[in-house]
């Protein structure tokens, strides 16, 4: 009984021995596990710090960009201010400075009304008589009053001191108005206070002063032309001549529509008509897309009966801005000399330089001629 009571016992040791040593394993693992996660969150942990630095560093930076930009207004805004109160202060030192010499010369002028005496019934030897001294003075007043129109007001007071110099006898006269006037220099005064007379505008002889009647044409009957188109019969000058289609003359290669790109400007379009007139004007569009419409062109005519390229053209009027179209609304218009007289038979638009910068070419519809009567 002993021996199994001992025998129990050191089984019962064993069986705990072993029970204990798998607990310890556990033990172990699981603090392995805490360790990993702990290592885990460390990581993550140390992300997120680093994130909110960032981004605190990225507000403070903007703070600072923000508070420099505005710095930066604020010292160009008081620099404008400094410039436009110099500017104002310079140009009330100007004001200030003329109206100082005025108040000078009104000054300079009433000492000489002071010292002057008024005319005899008997004129001095050698002396103008009134009516010539009244037109001496006509004659400056009128210089001193085109000097007004031209508003330069320097000029205008240099000229009346040197007029109080000249008529400095200062005598009583009186207008061809009637008008007594005390002192030559008063009335010259008194005249430039007086809106600048209306001088009629000479017209030369065999110019027309009366309205300009002209009529629009009709293209009918005709044949258009062109030297240079894209291709056939798609841009055919045709094209340009009808009113309300959005079909349009296009040029570029040979009168044909075939050869290189390389057809230099001018390219001309025209329009033979049945009967000849005095052409009063002309206007176009570019395409609907506002491509390629003439900046530089010509309106020419010609009387040759091989009305083409190589006519003897006759330069109407014409448009060298170099300013391309705005929109593919916006007409272009060229009249002719209200003067102008000679009548054609075939009139055209010479293109010098178009808005396509790539190769010679030039887009044109809506074409409008005008007739005078």
């Amino acid at each position: 009984m002993l021996r199994f009571a001992v025998l129990t016992l050191i089984c019962s040791g064993i069986i705990s021995s072993g029970n204990a040593r798998s607990t310890i394993n556990e033990r172990e693992d699981e603090l392995a596990e805490l360790l990993r996660r702990e290592s885990a969150l460390e990581s993550v942990v140390a992300k997120l710090t680093a994130d909110v630095e960032a981004k605190a560093a990225n507000v403070q930076n903007d703070k600072t960009a923000t508070e420099e930009n505005a710095k930066a207004a604020n010292a160009e805004n008081d620099k404008t201010a400094t410039g436009q109160k110099n500017k104002q202060d310079y140009l009330l030192d100007k004001l200030l400075t003329r109206e100082g010499r005025l108040e000078n010369l009104v000054e300079k002028l009433s000492v000489s009304i002071e010292n002057k005496a008024p005319i005899t019934d008997a004129p001095q030897t050698g002396a103008p008589t009134t009516n010539e001294a009244y037109k001496d003075v006509e004659a400056d007043v009128d210089n001193l009053k085109d000097g007004k129109e031209k508003n330069d007001q320097d000029e205008g007071i240099s000229q009346l001191v040197d007029l109080d110099s000249e008529h400095a006898d200062g005598r009583l006269i009186k207008s061809d108005r009637g008008e007594d006037i005390n002192d030559i220099n008063v009335y010259a005064m008194k005249q430039l206070e007086f809106k600048p007379k209306n001088r009629k505008k000479e017209t030369k002889k065999g110019a027309k002063t009366g309205p300009v009647t002209m009529r629009e044409v009709q293209f009918t009957g005709g044949v258009a032309g062109a030297s240079s188109v894209y291709s056939l019969p798609t841009y055919q000058p045709a094209n340009a001549f009808m009113q309300g289609s959005s079909k349009e003359w296009h040029s570029g290669h040979d009168s044909t529509g075939k050869g290189e790109l390389s057809q230099a400007f001018p390219h001309t379009i025209w329009y033979r008509f049945t009967n000849k007139f005095v052409p009063a004007g002309v206007s176009f569009r570019t395409r609907n897309d506002n491509c390629c419409g003439p900046t530089k062109f010509r309106f020419v005519g010609t009387n040759d009966k091989a009305c083409g390229q190589y006519s003897n053209w006759t330069v109407l009027c014409q448009d060298l801005s170099g300013i391309p179209f705005k929109n593919a609304f916006e007409s272009k218009y060229c009249d002719t000399d209200v003067k102008a007289t000679d009548a054609y038979s075939c009139l055209g638009i010479m293109v010098l330089a178009s808005s396509y910068t790539k190769t010679s070419q030039t887009s044109i519809v809506g074409i409008r001629m005008w007739a005078r009567e």
